[in-house]
């Protein structure tokens, strides 16, 4: 960290791509946020300052959604941080799922 700005990079200890997870209304791109946030936040070793998840459309590779996460000091455990989980769906992009059933996102 430096001048207050964060170096992201991506992490040697986990896979570029999380997962797979079909979303079919907008609700579903938060809940993959959240989980895959809490999935990485147990996997990932408490010496990082933070960590950025994101949801990209399966087909097209867009950006459909994303959360920060950050290491509390005090208790060691990573926490998302209020305001920054953000959807598509909050700027009314939402054809990520409009019609498809079987949409598909990836948490990376």
């Amino acid at each position: 960290m430096e001048d207050n700005r964060l170096t992201w990079f991506e992490c040697p200890h986990l896979p570029r791509e999380l997962a797979t997870e079909a979303v079919t209304d907008c609700e579903g791109v938060g809940a993959v946020l959240r989980a895959q946030g809490v999935l990485v936040s147990r996997l990932l070793p408490a010496r990082y300052d933070g960590f950025r998840v994101m949801v990209r459309d399966a087909q097209t590779g867009a950006m459909v959604g994303a959360s920060e996460w950050y290491l509390n000091p005090a208790s060691g455990t990573y926490h998302m941080h209020p305001g920054t989980l953000w959807s598509a769906c909050d700027y009314g992009c939402h054809g990520h799922h409009q019609g498809d059933v079987d949409g598909t996102a990836m948490a990376a």
